[in-house]
């Protein structure tokens, strides 16, 4: 088995400033059913207008979020850096975005420094600059998908083909 983390979500309370800690506990403790809207013009997700085209028609995505939720996938993401020192799964490809605006660098490099030491043969961690938090729909993917599919040609066995 091998694992591949892309952008990893990882922004827990630790990595936040004091503003935006205490702004979510007192809107999620006294508005909980609050929704805000993730529509941000200042956020970019992918370089790739076709993408964001698409995903500004998508039925299925959540265009509002309850602040209560929002608290949950913090907890999440604190679950998750807590979690990091006992993070040993084997092989593991780990690459993160420089132009990531949901996930920002600092929160991801403190968690880099969390993981525990592991054999380079064991994990690969890659920083794309250029790369934004959906980075298998920005338009650097072909490349992605490249090394992604390089490192687990590596990693996992080839199936068995009976005959």
């Amino acid at each position: 088995q091998a694992w591949v983390l892309l952008a990893p979500a990882v922004w827990g309370r630790s990595t936040m400033n004091a503003m935006a800690r205490g702004m979510l506990w007192v809107v999620s403790h006294t508005l909980p059913s609050m929704a805000v809207s993730g529509a941000n013009p200042v956020i970019k997700v992918t370089d790739d207008e076709e993408v964001l085209k698409a995903l500004s028609r998508d039925p299925m995505l959540i265009r509002q979020t309850r602040m209560d939720a929002v608290a949950g996938i913090v907890d999440m993401m604190d679950a998750a850096r807590t979690a990091a020192p006992l993070f040993d799964p084997g092989p593991a490809l780990i690459v993160w975005a420089g132009r990531d605006d949901l996930i920002p660098n600092g929160a991801t490099r403190s968690f880099l420094d969390l993981l525990p030491p592991a054999p380079p043969a064991d994990r690969t961690v890659l920083f794309d600059s250029a790369g934004y938090h959906l980075l298998l729909r920005d338009t650097g993917r072909g490349a992605r998908a490249a090394e992604i599919g390089q490192f687990l040609g590596n990693h996992l066995p080839l199936p068995r083909i009976a005959g």
